[in-house]
């Protein structure tokens, strides 16, 4: 069973809801849907989910990373109970837009994560990580908690931009 994802992201007014409403045609998708998103680090994975209707992000959780076929195996475990319809990774371009040592990484684990029977989309992540830490300053959230919570927040910030913008 997963646990409740706690803090509850919604920047969305009629603007992005009708953008996103056309992401969702775009892709092929206009029923409601569950979107899992993740930030895959070099050591944690950021996880959030919207809710049912797929309009709202949340941060989840953060999984320690140990080793593909385990972080493969607990993300099965979160797409199955979680029940998502569409899984949404953030790639780590560089500020040029080109694609770095870190965003082949996450190529890698991306092709691994089309095995689990979800489609997979893609995101731009650059500066999620900034924008994650301004609003946990925003909440009021701690030091300690920021630290703890960084990967989840700047999911939420990669699954908002993906239900505003749609996939790359």
């Amino acid at each position: 069973m997963l646990p409740p994802c706690r803090t509850i992201f919604n920047r969305m007014n009629f603007e992005s809801l009708t953008r996103m409403q056309s992401v969702r045609g775009r892709i092929g998708y206009n029923e409601p849907m569950r979107v899992v998103a993740l930030d895959i680090g070099e050591k944690n994975i950021g996880v959030a989910m919207s809710d049912p209707t797929g309009t709202i992000s949340r941060p989840c959780r953060r999984i320690v990373r140990t080793s593909l076929k385990k972080d493969l195996e607990a993300l099965q475990r979160l797409v199955r109970e979680g029940e998502a319809d569409i899984l949404v990774v953030g790639l780590p371009r560089n500020m040029d837009g080109t694609v770095g040592s870190q965003a082949k990484r996450v190529e890698r684990v991306i092709q691994s994560l089309r095995t689990l029977g979800v489609p997979v989309y893609k995101v731009d992540e650059r500066l999620s990580s900034r924008e994650a830490e301004q609003r946990m300053v925003e909440a009021g959230l701690g030091i300690k908690e920021r630290n703890l919570r960084r990967d989840e927040f700047a999911a939420a910030v990669i699954l908002q931009r993906y239900l505003e913008e749609g996939p790359i």
